[in-house]
């Protein structure tokens, strides 16, 4: 199975995300884009990049299947992150009921960095995860600065 990854156009895939993660795309500012994973010309994730500041940024990913995830798809994200945007870090905010998101974040080397209290529009309290470019298992080591 092939999966395509689409860049954003119109804030389409931005707008997707937003309804799956139940946020407000205006959240999100003007500055962000997002990658979409398509198998079979369907829509079955997308990776919304914002926050982007010289060493940082922020990714919120919604998915409807882990067909998404292959080492092409992890590699092309991580590699545009850390060596096209140049940032030092990839920061996530994950709900602390969402166990099975927190598992695969933290194997693919995210470490728990603490919680955000009530940071979701219900009410409910957020792990926060980071990834330094230093500890990123998805980049060529020669690429790592």
């Amino acid at each position: 199975m092939t999966i395509s990854i689409l860049r954003d156009s119109g804030k389409q895939i931005v707008r997707w995300v937003c309804r799956g993660l139940q946020d407000n795309p205006d959240d999100y500012g003007t500055d962000c884009f997002a990658l979409g994973f398509v198998e079979r010309r369907r829509l079955i994730g997308g990776l919304i990049f914002h926050g982007i500041s010289q060493r940082e940024l922020w990714w919120s990913i919604y998915t409807t299947t882990p067909l998404w995830c292959n080492k092409r798809v992890l590699r092309f994200c991580f590699d545009l992150a850390f060596n096209v945007l140049g940032v030092k870090r990839i920061n996530l905010l994950i709900s602390t009921s969402n166990v099975q998101s927190l598992s695969f974040c933290t194997r693919l080397g995210f470490q728990i960095e603490g919680i955000k209290r009530q940071a979701r529009d219900n009410g409910e309290d957020a792990f926060c995860l980071g990834m330094l470019k230093s500890e990123c298992k998805f980049i060529n080591k020669g690429e790592r600065k």
